[in-house]
């Protein structure tokens, strides 16, 4: 926990902030997600670029970045790869220190990481058809969503078109009901 937020896990529980985390939360704190490898970065990116809402997502080809709303306060996630180190980089800036253990778990069950996919993988190439697909596709995972709620939206947005209209849709509701973020939160040039 010291190695993850810089801070021993009482100064989260604390009724009063320590001095500067507020600070550091909003500036940045960085997460290293380790997993197991292999892990197919590019083709999560590609499933969320081609669903990114625009105002609340923006993934670039090395990058996954999102606005979040959390008890009412705003902040932003970005996450990276890095295969050197087996592990999903995410840096959180948030006003709040005391939500970043929540913020951690909506991250991880997204980008599942936890998957033993080597065991998977194994398991699934025994079968003819899927054998060559596992081949061509090593560290593949199922992408899993931010929340519960936009699980549900973009299953009903969705139901009768394609992923381009229900992401369009989905943008239009973002700009019908969200609401606008700090400037400081901008994430990408189409946030």
């Amino acid at each position: 926990f010291q190695t993850l937020y810089g801070r021993p896990p009482s100064s989260l529980r604390r009724k009063a902030v320590p001095p500067g985390a507020e600070r550091r939360a909003a500036s940045g704190v960085t997460v290293r997600l380790r997993y197991r490898p292999p892990y197919d970065f590019a083709s999560m990116l590609a499933f969320f670029r081609a669903r990114a809402i625009p105002g609340v997502e923006h993934v670039s080809e090395e990058r996954y970045a999102r606005t979040v709303l959390h008890e009412g306060e705003t902040g932003s996630v970005e996450i990276t790869h890095s295969a050197k180190h087996a592990s999903l980089v995410a840096t959180l800036r948030f006003p709040n220190v005391r939500a970043l253990p929540s913020l951690v778990a909506r991250i991880r069950r997204q980008i599942e990481r936890a998957a033993d996919v080597a065991r998977i993988g194994a398991h699934l190439a025994t079968d003819p058809w899927l054998a060559p697909l596992i081949d061509a596709r090593p560290g593949l995972r199922a992408a899993g969503a931010w929340d519960g709620f936009k699980l549900a939206v973009r299953a009903i947005l969705g139901q009768q078109v394609s992923v381009a209209h229900a992401r369009r849709l989905a943008s239009e509701l973002v700009c019908l009901a969200g609401r606008p973020l700090p400037r400081e939160t901008n994430l990408g040039s189409d946030l």
